[in-house]
């Protein structure tokens, strides 16, 4: 697979946000990627080259994460969505499809409904947004059970055994304030309010074995989004959009196709 994405960087807000940038050249509304928690965009690098053959994909480090600078520790929802209308205002991009995991979900569905004339389409895999019963159980549950069988159910991916630890630990020994406020973020707060909100269409993508933001979570949005389509992915953990790109992508690049359709149909020529 031909390597399009570069390395780039952009002041804003006061901070300075780290990006993958690169893909096609063709005329088409570009994807806006949102990691999930505790990590960087680093680890979706097969996903987001995979997306890149197809459209221009570009992938921050979130804000206090990674390479990418954060002016406070607890950042909000709502702040990480004022910060990447901004980002997107720096590069000059009028309207973008987004797609969020985990932590990047429930910033996507904030992005959503605070900016909704910019979203050509959203895709939520694995998103937060409907709060954990137990805090305390589901962490345990990803790191004693979860991840393990993710390990076992892909094999041995540079994703899980190199890229995912190293860009965790990276975090927890320098940014270990915005590591923890945004676990709390991310498996607290509660998104269920906006979903009636979202105006795009929206794509669900889910693994069947989460345990961290289970399917029942996914269902929620379900019942709740209304343009909305749910696709469950058999046998799949929370890591699905990092670990299994060759059966995530072709899904996500499915749906943004009959998107792109739908709106090149209802184009009138005068």
């Amino acid at each position: 697979m031909e390597k399009r994405l570069l390395r780039k960087q952009v002041h804003v807000e006061g901070c300075e946000i780290f990006y993958w940038d690169g893909g096609s050249p063709r005329e088409a509304d570009p994807i806006l990627f949102l990691h999930g928690w505790g990590v960087t965009a680093e680890p979706y690098r097969e996903t987001l080259e995979s997306l890149s053959q197809s459209y221009r994909v570009i992938a921050p480090d979130l804000p206090g994460f990674g390479d990418s600078g954060s002016t406070h520790a607890d950042l909000t929802y709502a702040d990480y969505a004022r910060l990447f209308t901004r980002f997107l205002n720096q590069l000059g991009l009028e309207r973008s499809h987004v797609i969020g995991h985990s932590l990047g979900g429930g910033i996507a569905v904030t992005l959503a409904v605070s900016e909704p004339s910019r979203i050509s389409s959203l895709v939520l895999t694995d998103s937060t947004g409907v709060p954990t019963d137990s805090f305390i159980q589901t962490l345990l549950w990803r790191i004693l059970v979860e991840m393990p069988a993710q390990i076992l159910t892909t094999g041995p991916k540079v994703q899980y055994f190199v890229d995912v630890p190293q860009a965790f630990f990276q975090n927890l020994l320098f940014r270990a304030p915005n590591v923890a406020y945004a676990l709390w973020l991310a498996l607290e707060t509660d998104l269920r309010p906006l979903l009636g909100k979202i105006t795009a269409p929206t794509l669900l993508v889910w693994g069947e074995n989460d345990l961290t933001t289970p399917l029942k979570s996914g269902q929620q949005f379900y019942q709740n989004i209304p343009e909305v389509e749910l696709a469950v992915v058999a046998g799949a953990y929370h890591e699905l959009s990092l670990a299994l790109a060759e059966k995530f992508t072709p899904i996500v690049l499915k749906f943004l196709a009959k998107i792109e359709n739908s709106s090149n149909q209802n184009l009138s020529v005068v």
